[in-house]
């Protein structure tokens, strides 16, 4: 059995051509990541706009210089590469912002106490947000196979519920049987967990990783 296209493959290609379906692969990468990348930056001392800035900057620089097309998979998973090039692209920018202040400009340097933070160890923030991010497009794909009323009611039982209500109560509360809402849920949450994996199979590099980027995920969904 072939195994499924990867991130790796979809914007290494997207980098390497102007088409249509290249654009559509290079803005569904950004809106996917933006997030975790942001995120990161803005955990390292930069304020908003700032890191915005920096972040439109990154995504720039990985699609104008393709960066992704010269990618060596072997390297690691697809979110570690996403960070290793963040840091090192922050780390480029402090060196120019450097550079020109010596110079005798008056730029106003931000950067270094973020790049000096943004350790390889500390990646929390990042790996978190990009947790988040898997799960949330999961549930956004769940929602769209289910009319509305069920999704709302099954949504309490699934992952990044505040709270668990009763099957007595949700069933009052969205009209399905209790029998009706416990298979619903049964249902859903296995559909979550395939879309997840579906996911997570696209980050990594060969079906051996997928099961331990899996318990990854698990682990930092769980550790709050």
């Amino acid at each position: 059995m072939q195994f499924p296209t990867t991130r790796w493959t979809i914007l290494a290609q997207a980098t390497l051509s102007g088409d249509s379906e290249a654009r559509g692969a290079l803005g569904r990468f950004y809106q996917d990541y933006h997030q975790p990348v942001l995120t990161a930056i803005q955990a390292r001392g930069l304020p908003g706009e700032e890191a915005r800035d920096v972040a439109q900057a990154f995504f720039l620089h990985l699609m104008e210089h393709q960066t992704l097309a010269r990618a060596d998979q072997s390297r690691g998973r697809f979110r570690s590469y996403l960070y290793r090039a963040l840091r090192h692209f922050m780390a480029d920018q402090y060196d120019r912002a450097t550079a020109a202040r010596r110079g005798g400009g008056s730029q106003h340097v931000t950067l270094e106490t973020a790049e000096q933070e943004m350790s390889a160890e500390d990646t929390h923030d990042f790996d978190r947000e990009w947790a988040l991010a898997i799960l949330q497009r999961a549930l956004a794909a769940v929602q769209a196979e289910r009319p509305p009323h069920v999704f709302a009611a099954v949504k309490a039982f699934l992952p990044g519920s505040p709270g668990v209500p009763s099957y007595a109560e949700a069933s009052a509360a969205s009209g399905l049987s209790e029998a009706s809402l416990r298979t619903e849920v049964s249902r859903v949450r296995q559909r979550l967990r395939n879309l997840i994996r579906c996911e997570v199979t696209r980050t990594v590099d060969a079906p051996h990783e997928i099961d331990a980027e899996m318990m990854w995920l698990q682990g930092v969904l769980s550790s709050g």
